[in-house]
């Protein structure tokens, strides 16, 4: 799997369907057919900053 943020091949698994990504600090979330990238604020809120609805196949 690869950060759809940065494209960085490192990502470390923190949970089920849950990685991590080291180079830009996201958190990649996988349920059912959406993929949601949640970032840091400033103030240290995580918080949803994108999501991307994956194909039905992808996630097999």
């Amino acid at each position: 799997m690869e950060c759809p943020i940065c494209s960085c091949k490192d990502l470390g698994k923190i949970g089920r369907k849950k990685y991590f990504c080291p180079n830009c600090c996201t958190e990649i979330l996988i349920q059912s057919n959406v993929m949601k990238i949640i970032s840091l604020t400033k103030k240290g809120v995580a918080k949803v900053t994108k999501t991307i609805l994956l194909d039905a196949n992808a996630t097999s």
